[in-house]
């Protein structure tokens, strides 16, 4: 079962395999990003980046939903890249306490536990992000 599925983990190399393969993958989600223009953290020891969407340039009448509009920025940027570009984020704010869910307002947390071809297809459809960036 699952205890001798761990045993043989710890001795088979299958989490340095594992490491080696999210790795691969982060920096494959870096290079779309960075391609993209946009600056991201990547925390210590998590399958995603947060990516900062500041320079997101939102429509000023985009139809977003009363429920997501009323959310906060990030869920505004979360909705906007998957109607937009068909990549979807989740808005970091739902992991802060109430009194400091505005530090993560700019943020969209994109993971890279994903498929090659997700990830090829999210480089693709982000090339359309960078006619909504504003000019610094």
């Amino acid at each position: 079962g699952v205890a001798s599925a761990m045993r043989q983990a710890a001795t088979n190399g299958f989490y340095d395999a594992q490491r080696q393969e999210y790795q691969r993958r982060r920096n494959r989600l870096i290079e779309i990003f960075d391609d993209a223009g946009l600056p991201y953290v990547v925390p210590d020891g998590a399958y995603y980046l947060l990516v900062n969407a500041s320079a997101v340039r939102l429509p000023q009448d985009y139809p977003f939903p009363d429920a997501i509009a009323s959310r906060g920025p990030n869920f505004r940027l979360a909705y906007f890249f998957i109607r937009e570009f068909g990549v979807s984020g989740i808005p970091p704010a739902e992991f802060y306490c109430e009194p400091h869910r505005h530090l993560a307002g700019d943020y969209v947390r994109f993971a890279f536990c994903k498929t090659d071809e997700g990830l090829d297809a999210a480089a693709v459809a982000l090339q359309k992000l960078k006619r909504h960036l504003q000019s610094e």
